[in-house]
């Protein structure tokens, strides 16, 4: 009788618990399959995907004890949302790194810098730190956002692209120069750096505006292949000082929260409409390619989003082929966090690939090991 009464105070919380998570859960697995115009409150669920994967799991346990019925419904909600865990987690834990030589695979590096401004240690020789960190890699290919330079004489970030060529050893690289400040004394965007030849470089428009984010590409010569190389930073939500303080406001019901609250939807809501669009600009840019593509870059997108599933298209996810767990690589905001990657074309083959766990910029950077087609017959 005493159990009876307790299980049916535990089972009325417990059930209203469930369907919250139920619910929400479902919103974020239906993010891959809609173009959110109108509907962009489904993103902002699909950012939370991996914790109500975590929290229905866990449901499931007290409910095998109490009512076997809402544990099945618990797991077969889970299932429903297969396409969005196979895109999230990756579970190479014990899989042998495919055997591969210095010239049989290239080593491709995507690594947004944070305008050469560490996050740690103070920012006295920022520019010689991030150096340091990319020759422990010794990349063949090298993409980096947030890079900011100026060709004026002792300027801020004055002449950063040749000395980094030249830090690096990559006398080859493409800047996108996509924004510019102080006058446009100072212009900020992406750029790939390569010591392999380069045949043709480029540069794709993902909107309409005088001023916007645009896709980069090298076309290089590895051995007898050609291949085009693709790096981009989509739409970032650009959370300045006052927004983490909002984010500060909102987590501990703090006075003000519900203009903070306001505020920062409204940012989420015209940073996710963006993203669609860029994405789709991004997907076109590299069906168009007459090269097998490498794409890099941080996409602000988490991996069961509209934008990661129209950019990926029939592309390889370097991490879901030889990474593990949940790979983050924005560990400013959460672990859970995976918004860099490398894609590669179908007919290469993912040797290996790391996330670098170095508190260096905001983001960690991301490196893969590449094995050509035509590698085996060099």
């Amino acid at each position: 009788m005493v159990w009876k009464i307790a299980r049916k105070i535990i089972c009325i919380p417990l059930v209203l618990l469930t369907i919250c998570c139920i619910g929400a859960y479902l919103l974020a697995a239906l993010n891959p399959y809609m173009n959110t115009r109108g509907w962009w409150l489904i993103s902002l669920a699909g950012l939370f995907y991996p914790i109500l994967f975590a929290a229905l799991l866990l449901l499931i346990l007290p409910w095998l004890f109490i009512n076997k019925r809402w544990a099945l419904v618990c797991g077969i909600v889970l299932v429903l949302g297969f396409r969005s865990a196979l895109s999230t987690f990756a579970f190479h834990y014990f899989d042998r790194k495919t055997t591969d030589s210095r010239d049989q695979a290239l080593t491709v590096m995507s690594y947004n810098i944070h305008e050469f401004k560490p996050v740690t240690g103070g920012r006295a020789h920022g520019k010689e730190r991030f150096w340091d960190l990319i020759r422990t890699v010794n990349p063949d290919i090298l993409c980096l956002q947030e890079f900011d330079n100026s060709d004026i004489p002792r300027f801020m970030a004055s002449g950063y692209l040749k000395l980094t060529e030249a830090a690096l050893n990559m006398p080859h690289s493409y800047y996108s120069r996509d924004s510019y400040a102080f006058d446009s004394l100072v212009t900020h965007g992406t750029v790939i750096l390569t010591r392999l030849p380069v045949l043709d470089s480029g540069k794709i428009k993902l909107t309409d505006n005088a001023v916007t984010t645009s896709v980069i590409y090298l076309d290089l010569l590895a051995g007898t292949d050609t291949i085009r190389v693709m790096t981009t930073h989509l739409k970032s939500f650009g959370f300045k000082k006052a927004d983490y303080e909002d984010l500060h406001r909102i987590r501990h019901f703090q006075e003000g929260m519900s203009s903070s609250l306001s505020h920062i939807l409204g940012r989420l809501r015209d940073v996710f409409l963006l993203q669609n669009q860029q994405a789709f600009r991004l997907h076109q840019a590299v069906k168009e390619s007459p090269y097998p593509v490498i794409l890099c870059g941080d996409f602000n997108s988490v991996p069961n989003s509209y934008p990661y599933f129209e950019t990926k298209g029939a592309l390889q996810d370097a991490f879901l082929k030889k990474g593990k767990g949940m790979g983050s690589s924005y560990p400013r905001l959460s672990s859970t966090l995976r918004i860099d990657y490398i894609f590669a074309d179908p007919s290469f083959t993912i040797a290996s690939f790391d996330v670098r766990p170095e508190l260096l910029s905001d983001h960690y950077p991301v490196v893969a090991r590449i094995i050509l087609p035509g590698a085996s017959g060099r």
